[in-house]
Protein backbone atom coordinates (compact mmCIF):
# COMPACT_ATOMS: atom_id res chain seq x y z
CA UNK A 1 0.00 0.00 0.00
CA UNK A 2 1.02 4.02 -0.34
CA UNK A 3 2.99 5.59 2.24
CA UNK A 4 0.32 8.51 3.53
CA UNK A 5 3.79 10.43 4.44
CA UNK A 6 4.96 9.78 1.26
CA UNK A 7 2.47 12.37 -0.27
CA UNK A 8 3.18 16.05 -0.70
CA UNK A 9 1.05 18.09 1.74
CA UNK A 10 0.23 14.67 4.18
CA UNK A 11 2.29 15.30 7.42
CA UNK A 12 3.13 12.94 10.26
CA UNK A 13 0.06 14.00 11.66
CA UNK A 14 -2.07 14.10 9.23
CA UNK A 15 -1.15 10.73 7.68
CA UNK A 16 -2.06 9.70 11.77
CA UNK A 17 -4.78 10.99 12.38
CA UNK A 18 -5.77 9.20 8.44
CA UNK A 19 -4.85 6.30 9.69
CA UNK A 20 -6.84 6.61 12.97
CA UNK A 21 -10.36 7.36 10.92
CA UNK A 22 -9.82 4.26 8.36
CA UNK A 23 -8.38 5.04 6.36
CA UNK A 24 -5.57 2.73 5.32
CA UNK A 25 -5.30 2.45 1.73
CA UNK A 26 -5.69 4.23 -1.24
CA UNK A 27 -8.69 2.72 -2.55
CA UNK A 28 -10.77 3.82 0.77
CA UNK A 29 -9.33 7.08 0.56
CA UNK A 30 -10.65 7.18 -3.42
CA UNK A 31 -14.29 6.31 -2.44
CA UNK A 32 -14.20 8.90 0.59
CA UNK A 33 -15.91 12.36 -0.04
CA UNK A 34 -13.53 15.74 0.23
CA UNK A 35 -15.64 16.70 2.96
CA UNK A 36 -15.05 13.10 4.95
CA UNK A 37 -11.14 13.78 4.45
CA UNK A 38 -11.01 17.32 4.96
CA UNK A 39 -13.02 16.30 8.11
CA UNK A 40 -9.89 14.67 9.71
CA UNK A 41 -7.68 16.74 11.70
CA UNK A 42 -4.59 17.86 10.05
CA UNK A 43 -5.49 17.42 6.30
CA UNK A 44 -5.92 20.44 4.44
CA UNK A 45 -6.68 21.52 0.58
CA UNK A 46 -2.96 21.05 -0.09
CA UNK A 47 -3.18 17.32 1.34
CA UNK A 48 -6.47 16.48 -0.04
CA UNK A 49 -5.50 17.28 -3.61
CA UNK A 50 -2.15 15.30 -2.83
CA UNK A 51 -4.16 11.98 -1.90
CA UNK A 52 -6.99 12.22 -4.67
CA UNK A 53 -4.26 12.87 -7.68
CA UNK A 54 -2.42 9.90 -5.77
CA UNK A 55 -5.20 7.27 -5.63
CA UNK A 56 -6.00 8.21 -9.53
CA UNK A 57 -2.99 7.59 -10.83
CA UNK A 58 -2.18 4.33 -9.42
CA UNK A 59 -2.87 1.18 -11.28
CA UNK A 60 -6.48 0.12 -10.71
CA UNK A 61 -4.97 -3.70 -10.23
CA UNK A 62 -2.54 -2.14 -7.07
CA UNK A 63 -5.57 0.48 -5.68
CA UNK A 64 -7.02 -3.11 -4.21
CA UNK A 65 -4.16 -3.98 -2.77
CA UNK A 66 -4.16 -4.28 0.86
CA UNK A 67 -0.10 -5.13 1.80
Amino acid sequence: SVDLRSLDGIGEKAATNLERAGYDTVEEISIATDDDLLDVSWVGEKGLLSLKQRAKTLDPQKRWEDN
